[in-house]
């Protein structure tokens, strides 16, 4: 359980880390993640472990660098939404925020993102407590979605409810 709950808690930290650097596109330079791979059998801060198996935050920290991605910062109750492109493309599509365990759309509009560049899409006012919002974007030639998450709210979490969040965006991954 150690392991598990430890491989949560980086993978949380390491996409705060890289969205609050990226969602300041333009006024940072940006991130440099290092120490990708354990050189021997340890618990420490690596992306993979020394047999090569990927951690949890390996793939949290993928998703996060995406070149096209929605980004959610809270900020006790609000959500402050933008959209970091960095490709050479501009991007067009459409953003929808919606509550995980209520389905509530909070958000629902059209994005314009330049090549290169950041959105900031605007703010939405959430209700106190500890929730989970889901971002989905679609390109507007994309057959299918992205999306990413934001939780709200002090800690502590629990944990059953906490993983019945965002285990669902780490399919691809296995502890």
């Amino acid at each position: 359980m150690f392991c598990e709950l430890s491989q949560y808690v980086q993978a949380e930290a390491l996409k705060y880390i890289v969205e609050s650097f990226r969602r300041r596109k333009g006024e940072t330079s940006g991130i440099l993640l290092w120490n990708m791979i354990d050189g021997w059998p340890q618990f420490s801060e690596a992306l993979v472990d020394y047999y090569f198996v990927p951690k949890l935050a390996y793939f949290g920290v993928q998703r996060a660098y995406r070149p096209l991605t929605a980004i959610a910062i809270a900020d006790k109750n609000r959500l402050e939404l933008v959209i970091v492109n960095d490709s050479r493309q501009r991007k067009k599509g459409h953003l929808k925020v919606s509550n995980i365990e209520t389905n509530e759309i909070l958000w629902n509009m059209p994005f314009d993102a330049a090549a290169n560049d950041r959105l900031e899409c605007g703010n939405i006012s959430v209700q106190p407590g500890q929730h989970c919002f889901c971002l989905e974007w679609r390109e507007s030639n994309a057959d299918q979605a992205d999306r990413n998450y934001v939780i709200t709210g002090e800690p502590p979490y629990n944990y059953q409810r906490y993983r019945s969040w965002v285990d669902q965006f780490f399919v691809d991954s296995q502890i």
